[in-house]
């Protein structure tokens, strides 16, 4: 799907004959593409610049797409090299061209995706999904819609559930390398403890603490797990739900933003849908539903080994990983965000740190991540 083609720096480089080009190898050979207009942008300034690009053609065929959505190297100062650091955007093109092809859940059709080094490069043209639309986890979302993710998490653990396939990928992704964890763990708890300390419950700073030194220790009976293709990143800001579908009465999730997939353990999916997208208050009832329906579907696919006691055991574990994710993610994007020139950015990250202080402090207690810290440390 990458071949030799450039890999334009910025979505303004695209041109209507490299566009050409991307969609003839990719299955529609009589097209011509004659001008582009960028109509939409999206995530600017974040981890990638993106935007929807329509297309007008002065050669059509069969079935070609009237718009793509299009994701480069971000353009916000500094942030390109901090993702490309770790691995999002080779991880990303990775999925695209290797698993995402027949990925046994539905996920936009990738029409060319393609990663770069020196200069750092990345660019994916990928289906424009115009018939479903988005959650935000900042919101409360109901039992039904998050029963429907994790019927299609479910589906893609179990599609991939001990696959040789993913055995050139095993160790490849930076996300999940806990030696660099360590390193970031270290560098970024000091700044996020300062937060954690007044927003966070007393023992999941004392949690964050004792992990300073032993991040490698806690999580690698976890992160050394490769059973399935794991997402890494499974909320509900990440699915699309098609239009006129009813929470889990409908099959079509669409899945996207594949910057954090690796094969690895499936309690880290669960853990992250669980507690970004629950909220505190409701998350003891709908955490058990939604741990069952996990494992009743596993099994409905075929896949017996996997019991609810080894499930308990990883996803208690996995509140190690939220811990570590959510003091990276402080230093790296929420609290420069509360000082950023963007009002609508302080706004929303004002929110999103607030609920990141309930719902992973919550969750970080009530399955007492603390005191499987001190029998192991």
């Amino acid at each position: 799907m990458n071949g030799n083609r450039s890999i334009p720096a910025t979505i303004a480089d695209i041109t209507p004959e490299w566009m050409t080009g991307v969609l003839r190898d990719a299955g529609f050979p009589a097209v011509t593409v004659q001008s582009m207009s960028q109509s939409e942008t999206q995530a600017c300034g974040r981890g990638s610049d993106s935007g929807v690009l329509s297309l007008i053609y002065s050669e059509s065929g069969p079935n070609a797409p009237d718009s793509v959505f299009v994701k480069v190297v971000t353009t916000s100062a500094g942030a390109g090299a901090i993702m490309d650091d770790i691995g999002f955007y080779e991880s990303e093109a990775d999925f695209y061209n290797g698993p995402g092809r027949n990925p046994g859940i539905r996920v936009p059709r990738a029409y060319f995706a393609a990663y770069q080094p020196e200069p750092l490069r990345y660019v994916s043209v990928i289906e424009n999904i115009t018939d479903a639309t988005g959650r935000s986890y900042l919101d409360d979302v109901p039992l039904s819609d998050l029963t429907a993710v994790v019927r299609t998490m479910a589906q893609l653990h179990a599609y991939w559930w001990g696959s040789e396939e993913l055995s050139p990928y095993v160790g490849k992704s930076k996300i999940y390398d806990a030696a660099r964890l360590e390193t970031g763990f270290s560098k970024n708890w000091p700044a996020s403890r300062e937060f954690a300390v007044e927003h966070m419950p007393a023992n999941a700073v004392e949690a964050g603490d004792l992990l300073l030194g032993n991040v490698e220790r806690v999580l690698g009976p976890l992160l050394s797990k490769t059973p399935t293709l794991r997402h890494g990143d499974f909320h509900v800001g990440n699915v699309l739900f098609p239009d006129g579908q009813n929470g889990s009465d409908g099959p079509d999730i669409i899945v996207i933003d594949w910057q954090t997939w690796s094969p690895g353990d499936p309690s880290i999916d669960l853990s992250t849908l669980i507690v970004q997208c629950v909220r505190f208050e409701n998350r003891e009832e709908y955490e058990s539903v939604l741990l069952d329906v996990y494992l009743s579907e596993l099994s409905m696919r075929g896949v017996n080994d996997y019991s609810m006691d080894e499930l308990l055991v990883d996803y208690r574990r996995s509140m190690a990983w939220m811990l570590v994710r959510l003091a990276i993610l402080l230093a790296t994007f929420g609290i420069p965000g509360l000082t950023s020139d963007d009002p609508d950015l302080r706004e929303t990250m004002g929110r999103r740190m607030l609920l990141w202080g309930q719902d992973y402090g919550g969750a970080i207690v009530d399955h007492d991540l603390l005191g499987m810290l001190r029998d192991e440390l």
